[in-house]
């Protein structure tokens, strides 16, 4: 028996030094900040130190869409968007390997799907962009019911919310049809 839990806690040890985690430290913060300055070049830099000296966070994979968001956004290059389009499904696939009971699993799925909604609304997307609002709001709402106190997740929330509350009402059977209240 004694055997058999040390080779358990071997293992669980083992399993766990190669673990993702989401990290909020003050160079995520940094890296956050420099990101909503628009300034991708210092973001960028952070990103790379912060991937060497923390290689199993997965926030640096976040800042990097959320830089790839801003770009779409602000430099409305539509072979840009089916260029990092290609990147969205490997973010969110490695975001998943995240730890689920971290209030950022969720929310940082969640974000990576709202902002490409965002981005394929400006591009006239707009059956993909529902679809990724739809997880959006699901996974961010799951979120609230899990980490009540965990203040990102409502500015994600208000967002949703209010884009939904202004669908014209010639248009909100298609939210009904989705889901989407």
């Amino acid at each position: 028996m004694r055997k058999k839990l040390s080779v358990f806690f071997l293992f669980a040890l083992l399993s766990s030094a190669n673990a993702q985690v989401y990290d909020y430290n003050d160079n995520c913060r940094q890296i956050h900040e420099a990101v909503i300055r628009l300034e991708f070049n210092k973001a960028n830099s952070l990103i790379r130190h912060e991937k060497a000296i923390n290689p199993d966070n997965l926030l640096p994979v976040y800042f990097d869409n959320y830089i790839d968001f801003l770009s779409l956004v602000i430099g409305e290059d539509e072979d840009s968007l089916r260029l990092l389009e290609e990147k969205k499904e490997d973010r969110i696939d490695l975001l998943r390997k995240g730890p689920q009971i971290d209030p950022y699993h969720r929310y940082s799925i969640a974000i990576v799907n709202m902002q490409w909604a965002f981005a394929r609304i400006k591009f006239g997307e707009y059956f993909k962009a529902f679809f990724e609002i739809r997880r959006a709001l699901k996974l961010l709402e799951e979120n609230q019911e899990l980490f009540p106190d965990f203040l990102p997740q409502y500015s994600g929330l208000g967002l949703l919310h209010a884009l939904l509350g202004s669908i014209p009402e010639d248009y909100q059977w298609v939210s009904d049809l989705l889901g989407l209240k």
